[in-house]
């Protein structure tokens, strides 16, 4: 039986980028720190919300249109992000973060020339600047400039060898190329320096998978949905490997949670029809 995989089987960790400390201010209408300080901390909509109203009457304030970037972002409203974070740069083009998050933007809108043309700001405005440089490694891995790529990546773990995002991404990096031990020493890495990096768990267990490795993928995959229950395509992965392993009952279970966080992903809503005309 043949079980349909994906084009591309890794995917970025969404990187969090943080802001200098902000003190509270009663008046949120004059002082951007409660909202900025809200984002920071995670409560995006919050943060939002009162960064909304600050700008109305504050629009040359380029950290509030960053912070608000951000917090789209993180919402997963991509495009929406676009304005406020070229607000940023317009008022402090220099502003490496706001360049990064744009990136950030443009990368999950499938925008890779946007993306790099915002990366490679950023990276030249902010050199010191990690998190631009493992974003600018994911663009050129779309794009298939994968040397460039390795290298990029290799930058990001310069400034910070217990980077896990990047060591997930350089992963990928290898793993594309072909070069399958150096893919799983990087993921290796990543997830010993996170282990609660899910995305890197998705991906060491594919590239486990691919090589063989069976039961170690599936402990990875299993890591991944503890991780990161709400990623469909740990879910998805975990299913493969589950079936691989003639683990049927558990591989019908994982696509199904795959399609019900993901009801587009129509590889394992394929599986999922298969397996249960078969087994059920």
């Amino acid at each position: 039986m043949f079980l349909k995989t994906p084009l591309h089987l890794f995917i970025l960790l969404s990187l969090v980028f943080f802001f200098l400390p902000a003190s509270h201010a009663a008046n949120t209408s004059t002082d951007p720190a409660p909202g900025i300080d809200l984002i920071q901390n995670g409560s995006f909509k919050e943060g939002l919300a009162i960064l909304e109203e600050y700008v109305k009457s504050n629009s040359t304030n380029p950290e509030a249109w960053n912070s608000i970037g951000y917090a789209l972002n993180n919402l997963g409203r991509f495009r929406d992000a676009i304005p406020p974070l070229e607000n940023a740069t317009r008022l402090e083009p220099n502003h490496t973060i706001a360049w990064t998050n744009m990136g950030w933007a443009y990368n999950e809108l499938g925008d890779y020339e946007k993306a790099l043309e915002a990366l490679e700001t950023a990276t030249r405005t902010g050199p010191d600047n990690k998190y631009a440089w493992s974003t600018k490694g994911y663009s050129l891995i779309r794009t298939g400039a994968l040397t460039e790529a390795i290298s990029v990546l290799n930058k990001a773990l310069e400034l910070d060898a217990n980077f896990s995002d990047a060591w997930n991404n350089l992963g990928w990096a290898y793993a594309e190329d072909k070069r399958y031990d150096e893919a799983v020493e990087a993921l290796s890495k990543a997830t010993s320096l996170d282990p609660e990096n899910g995305y890197a768990w998705n991906n060491f267990g594919r590239i486990l998978y691919l090589t063989g490795r069976t039961e170690e993928a599936r402990d990875a995959l299993y890591n991944a949905t503890q991780t990161k229950p709400e990623f469909d395509q740990g879910w998805y992965n975990l299913g493969n490997v589950l079936y691989a392993m003639k683990s049927y009952n558990e591989s019908i279970e994982a696509y199904r949670k795959a399609v019900q966080l993901n009801p587009d992903n129509q590889i394992a809503r394929e599986n999922l029809e298969i397996l249960e005309k078969l087994f059920i």
